[in-house]
């Protein structure tokens, strides 16, 4: 357990290996990174927490006191630097993982939860990555008031199928081109990826209710299917009462997913960046604009009654995890 009121620095890596690590309410933890090398992971960026098949960790923070994972520059420039240490790896098989109330930021990718470990963030917090701020890998995640923001690449990468289900999430990518959600159902061993003839694939079930994808390219979720909508099984997904920006998807690909918004979508909204929706994008303000069209989008879902400063939300609650208070 760690409970010390004084923060926590972890040199090189942190391996959870046999136990669980529990880390409570108001912990405060500090990840020096740099260029290192060894035998595990060969040449990387150093600052790792990584838990084992037999390991897991759960950051049990509250509203009043949430948990902070970061870099240790805490100098004002370096508040909002990307890339400080490498993130959280959920290995193989790790399961229990449980975040709340937790901000992980300023690292190389936020949690990187691999082929069947799981992991439950409840009112997170993941910002300032140099690559994903989730990537999941034929895995099991499931995120409720999360808040994932100014990462690199695709904010949420969803890979080799898997179950994903995310409520009142607000997943935002701008100023970078890539996307707030991509997901795929296959992964490639070719060296020229477009070939894909060496490929492992695994059905992908998802789900998406109340929750807002947008940024400033075009299209904010990916989908690339194996099979080529020929067998649903192995594609679930599903979208309601979302808000999110797509164009492209409806026209490429011959029109592949043309009918995207009627076949995968329940009452969800297709904005642009002319359409209000946060309060300040460069100001990182992810709360809602007032005329915002992710008002009153969503639907009440069980035990969502409170958005992620603890505010209550009303009988038509908005999409992402801030409601809107007039």
């Amino acid at each position: 357990t760690w409970d010390d009121p004084k923060p926590y620095v972890i040199y090189g890596e942190l391996l959870i290996d046999s136990c669980a690590l529990e880390v409570m309410a108001g912990t405060r933890i500090h990840v020096h990174g740099g260029i290192a090398r060894n035998d595990l992971f060969g040449i990387f960026n150093d600052g790792i927490i990584y838990t084992l098949q037999n390991g897991s960790i759960r950051m049990m923070g509250t509203q009043e006191k949430p948990i902070v994972v970061q870099g240790d520059r805490l100098e004002d420039e370096f508040a909002e630097e990307r890339g400080q240490w490498f993130g959280i790896i959920l290995g193989r098989r790790s399961r229990g993982n449980r975040f709340e109330h937790t901000v992980i930021k300023n690292s190389n990718i936020g949690v990187f939860v691999d082929s069947l470990a799981d992991l439950t963030a409840l009112n997170t917090e993941i910002a300032n990555t140099a690559g994903n701020g989730i990537a999941a890998f034929h895995s099991r995640v499931v995120a409720r008031n999360c808040l994932i923001y100014n990462n690199a690449t695709n904010s949420v990468q969803l890979s080799l199928g898997g179950d994903y289900f995310f409520d009142h999430c607000t997943v935002a990518s701008y100023g970078v081109n890539a996307a707030a959600l991509s997901m795929n159902n296959f992964y490639c061993y070719d060296e020229n990826p477009l070939s894909c003839e060496v490929r492992s694939v695994y059905r992908l079930k998802a789900s998406f209710r109340n929750s807002i994808f947008f940024g400033s390219r075009r299209d904010q979720v990916l989908l690339s299917d194996i099979s080529g909508r020929m067998d649903p099984d192995l594609f679930d997904v599903t979208f309601q009462n979302c808000v999110m920006r797509s164009e492209r998807l409806l026209t490429d690909s011959d029109g592949l997913y043309s009918d995207f918004f009627e076949t995968y979508c329940d009452g969800c909204i297709n904005g642009t960046t002319d359409d209000p929706l946060f309060l300040d994008t460069e100001e990182r303000n992810y709360h809602l604009d007032t005329l915002s069209i992710a008002k009153d989008v969503g639907v009440p879902l069980p035990g969502l009654e409170l958005d992620l400063d603890g505010i209550t939300r009303d009988d038509k609650p908005d999409a992402g995890c801030y409601e809107r208070v007039e």
